[in-house]
């Protein structure tokens, strides 16, 4: 009986430590991921873009490349991993430049932030989390054809539902100078845990479309007091899609064209 408790005991003393140590690098890891590291490298990226060292063993660019590709890598693990990122409201990083756009079930979100590295032409890195069934996820989409990142930034989910399924309406951006400006909906849905972004529900003259979208002339709508500006719309209750009829010069007009879903597409309403 003595012998036996000695057993127990020597097992508990040697497993203390173990444990101690299983402890103390489960936090190292999950401090590597947390919200304030996530903050720390994300303000890297300004550092770098905003750097004017006199070292000639620095290169800003690739200095600034790499803190964004960094950041990238720890959001992408955070975001896949701690299932309260979901619904964190990420108020500080928002505030350094973080765009979070998250859809109206709490299923899907997009981050999205500019890498810094262009000029007037603006460069976005973007990541899409979901959630299936009980698993979480969290990628980097490609185009199917370049193999290049989906670019553009994202500032908004709309949640519409057909036959059952639930589909994604994405407001994106994109900035190509500090005139030329780009902005549409992309649609999203969510099958058997993974993420389609080639869904087609937009019926169009050219044929059946993901993307609605149309560029424009910034400086036609710059007295918008929105930011970002609001040019195309979605109004759920009447299940349209609203975009403002653009001139060949970029100029955006107060005439709408209105896409209406009609069971099967969303189609142009005569």
């Amino acid at each position: 009986m003595c012998r036996d408790n000695f057993k127990k005991l020597s097992r508990y003393i040697v497993m203390k430590p173990v444990l101690a140590l299983l402890f103390f690098f489960s936090a190292q890891v999950y401090g590597q991921h947390s919200p304030n590291d996530l903050l720390r490298q994300f303000e890297r990226i300004s550092y770098w873009a905003d750097y004017d060292g006199a070292d000639s063993n620095v290169n800003k660019y690739d200095s600034l490349s790499h803190a964004s590709d960094v950041f990238a890598t720890k959001l992408l693990a955070y975001t896949s991993r701690q299932p309260s990122s979901l619904t964190d409201s990420f108020t500080t990083l928002r505030d350094k430049g973080l765009t979070v756009a998250t859809a109206d079930d709490g299923l899907f979100r997009i981050y999205s932030w500019d890498d810094q590295s262009g000029g007037t032409m603006r460069y976005f890195k973007t990541i899409f989390q979901y959630k299936s069934g009980e698993k979480l996820y969290s990628k980097v989409i490609r185009d199917a054809t370049s193999n290049e990142e989906l670019g553009d930034w994202y500032s908004d989910i709309h949640t519409f539902k057909n036959a059952g399924k639930t589909y994604y309406i994405a407001v994106k951006h994109g900035i190509y100078s500090s005139k030329d400006c780009y902005q549409g909906m992309k649609i999203f849905s969510i099958e058997n845990g993974a993420l389609l972004h080639d869904v087609k529900l937009i019926k169009t003259k050219t044929g059946i479309r993901n993307e609605l979208g149309f560029s424009f002339d910034f400086f036609s709508v710059v007295d918008h007091p929105e930011r970002p500006v609001k040019l195309i719309d979605y109004n759920a209750s009447e299940k349209t899609i609203s975009i403002p009829i653009v001139w060949e010069n970029g100029k955006v007009t107060s005439k709408l064209i209105v896409y209406k879903f009609t069971g099967e597409y969303f189609e142009k309403k005569q």
